[in-house]
């Protein structure tokens, strides 16, 4: 997949979120724990998807299995069956860590592969009974030996989340390896029932067969638990690519702290050009991505998952040229003082020949 996501300080393009197999979801996720958004006595499997890759994801082979459950579902038997359901082999039972929330791995067996199976998840009594109404969730899955995979165990356990201010999105960074080797290649992130799945890149050089991804989650549409102490915010974070994973993370809300402007070089040769980057950071020193940084008199982009917003082309002068940033904190067009950061930048010139004048950065801001 090649769409672009929260890419390179660029726009933001939506693309279709992963299905969810059981039930519907009841509704957007609400505030607090994962178990408190489930619906009681309903198992709603989140992984597999339709692929179940066993190709290394830069962590293991193994088939990740995932399900959430509310209350009355004390534990869930994963199972597989090779002729449709007539009958079943155990895969694993697990308990909910944390409540609501079902994970087991799946070394499946090599007579499957490259195979249909269905996978069931089950939810268990806490005498260790099966729930019966309403029915498990069943996936139809192909074993896949050579689609790409995906891990999410290197994902942020607490993941902060800004809510762009140009309606982009409610957005966190996230990461996590793939086997996915291909140019351009892209990993699809998202949050069940909220935002619009959003497109990750994938960095680096392979190693060992996998390689990094880091990107956006869109958690638009989540209900958070404000409550002055104690609160409790989760979500579910799925990633996409041949094959799916899911994790869950804990959320707070970020807010802006601090705004750097640097400049690079900051002399150049007449004719030469400089570049400038503005660096958005939350209270716990977090990138903030989606931020909107705008350059006085030009064009404006959203900060990356590093938290950062690059301005190029920039000449010098001699006396020095000083360009103007800010990050815009109303959705206003132009810089509103006392309201948003303004920070700036010089970039002096020398002619060819001549020794290089000294150069210096102004950081002139509001706090």
């Amino acid at each position: 997949m090649n769409s672009s996501g929260i890419k390179r300080g660029l726009a933001f393009t939506a693309v279709s979120a992963l299905s969810i197999s059981g039930v519907a979801l009841a509704a957007p996720a609400n505030a607090n724990s994962i178990l408190q958004q489930g619906t009681a006595n309903t198992v709603q499997m989140i992984t597999p998807g339709a692929t179940a890759s066993i190709v290394n994801d830069g962590v293991d082979a193994s088939v990740h299995l995932t399900a959430r459950a509310g209350a009355g579902v004390a534990q869930v038997e994963f199972a597989f069956s090779k002729d449709g359901g007539t009958t079943w082999t155990t895969i694993g039972t697990a308990s909910a860590a944390p409540g609501g929330f079902f994970e087991t791995a799946w070394t499946p067996s090599t007579s499957i592969y490259n195979t249909n199976v269905k996978v069931r998840a089950q939810g268990l009594s806490s005498l260790g009974t099966p729930i019966a109404n309403p029915a498990p969730a069943v996936m139809d899955v192909t074993v896949s030996s050579s689609a790409n995979s995906v891990n999410l165990s290197a994902a942020p356990a607490t993941v902060g989340v800004y809510a762009t201010v140009d309606g982009s999105g409610d957005l966190g960074v996230v990461n996590g390896t793939t086997s996915d080797l291909a140019d351009g290649a892209d990993v699809e992130l998202s949050s069940p029932g909220l935002g619009a799945a959003k497109m990750a890149d994938i960095l680096g050089a392979p190693a060992g067969g996998s390689r990094t991804f880091t990107g956006a989650v869109d958690f638009s549409g989540y209900t958070w638990d404000n409550a002055a102490s104690g609160a409790v915010n989760q979500a579910i974070v799925t990633a996409s690519d041949g094959s799916d994973d899911a994790k869950v993370v804990s959320l707070y809300k970020q807010t802006i702290s601090s705004v750097t402007a640097s400049v690079a070089p900051e002399t150049v040769q007449e004719g030469g050009k400089a570049k400038a980057t503005v660096k958005v950071l939350d209270q716990n020193g977090k990138p903030i991505v989606g931020a909107k940084v705008t350059q006085e008199g030009g064009d404006g982009m959203h900060t990356d998952t590093s938290g950062t917003a690059v301005f190029g082309d920039l000449d010098g002068s001699a006396a020095g040229t000083t360009y103007k940033f800010f990050v815009d904190t109303t959705a206003e067009a132009d810089y509103q003082p006392g309201v948003d950061y303004e920070r700036s930048v010089v970039v002096k010139s020398y002619a060819p020949g001549l020794t290089s004048l000294s150069a210096s950065s102004d950081q002139a801001a509001f706090d």
